[in-house]
């Protein structure tokens, strides 16, 4: 991001109404991005996930793209919007349910039959990798990826700033999230350099140009200790299968 200046803080929220939400925003502080206000909602996390399940119920399928640098806050992000909508759907939140690393997680999850719909690729340039493949792992799990919408499936991708990545994802995607490597923000409302994000969703007309528009900005805490243990624990057991597959494969050429 730049030619960002935080604005004075505000004394008292502001209900904020849009034409993308059916319940208004509210508004805790603001800053310049170039010449422009803009505000930053402290429920943005809850809207979207309203927004995500209207669009759920109405036999859609949503796809949100979360694209940022290495520790700029994805998964975190990610985790709370997952959070939300557990919480607004009556599904469970259960990591191995959600958590979708390569082919065979999508697989095992289908076979157990889960009630959450919930894909999350938290490492995203893996698991789009395995689509690109000629393989014929890599082609079924094209054919399913292609397909999410009959299943009515929310998929989560988190993305690093790769250009050639992010083309890709963006042809499916419903909405953009992006999280900015440092926060402009006040110490009240983030942690560290994170606990920010801006939002743009995909729109079909206007300019032509189909993510000219960003609908929001927003905020969110750290991971209480026991949530980020359990991602932690997740996220190594998948990472240490990836190489022991990784290494037998080297050493067996």
């Amino acid at each position: 991001m730049t030619d960002v200046e935080v604005c004075k803080e505000q004394t008292s929220p502001i209900w904020v109404k849009s034409v993308y939400f059916e319940q208004p925003l509210k508004a805790v502080s603001s800053y310049y991005y170039g010449d422009q206000i803009q505000l930053v909602y402290s429920n943005l996390i809850n809207r979207l996930a309203l927004w995500i399940k209207s669009k759920i119920e109405k036999d859609n399928q949503v796809m949100i793209s979360i694209s940022g640098a290495t520790s700029s806050g994805k998964s975190t992000l990610a985790v709370w919007i997952i959070k939300e909508l557990c919480s607004l759907f009556g599904w469970p939140f259960d990591f191995k349910d959600i958590y979708i690393y390569e082919p065979k997680d999508l697989a095992k999850k289908l076979e157990r039959k889960c009630t959450n719909k919930i894909n999350w690729f938290d490492e995203g340039s893996v698991s789009l990798d395995s689509l690109s493949t000629t393989s014929k792992v890599g082609k079924l799990f094209n054919n399913f990826f292609n397909t999410m919408r009959l299943r009515h499936f929310i998929t989560i991708i988190c993305c690093p700033d790769d250009e050639e990545l992010s083309k890709r994802i963006m042809k499916h995607a419903d909405l953009y999230i992006e999280c900015p490597s440092k926060s402009p923000l006040p110490p009240q409302f983030k942690f560290g350099a994170r606990g920010f994000f801006y939002v743009s969703f995909r729109i079909r007309y206007g300019s032509g140009k189909v993510w000219d528009q960003r609908i929001g900005t927003g905020v969110y805490k750290k991971l209480p200790k026991k949530l980020k243990d359990e991602y932690e624990a997740i996220k190594s057991l998948h990472n240490t299968d990836f190489e022991d597959v990784f290494i037998k494969g080297v050493l067996n050429e």
